[in-house]
């Protein structure tokens, strides 16, 4: 259960990171404090130290889950309204 765990929540995180850089890519915008990615890894962290793996795995699925799913509804609505940056060569 705990492997399924990890490997779950690994690839929610690669999804939000793709997300987050091919949005970007394409001159969408985010707002995203800058210690986000560092809760992340602080989970997996304290996750390690404190032995408390299965609730800390399961909130760092929760926090990158709700990361990817704000993405995409940012990318959406900024679709909808054109707010998409102009840059060079991207349409």
């Amino acid at each position: 259960r705990l492997g399924l765990l990890a490997l779950a929540g690994l690839g929610v995180s690669y999804l939000a990171a793709y997300e987050r850089a091919r949005g970007r890519s394409l001159g969408y915008r985010f707002a995203e404090a800058p210690s986000f990615r560092a809760t992340g890894g602080g989970l997996v962290a304290a996750a390690l130290l404190t032995g408390w793996v299965e609730p800390l795995l399961w909130a760092f699925l929760a926090l990158n889950a709700t990361a990817a799913v704000a993405r995409g509804a940012s990318v959406r609505a900024q679709d909808r309204r054109g707010a998409r940056a102009r840059t060079v060569g991207v349409r």
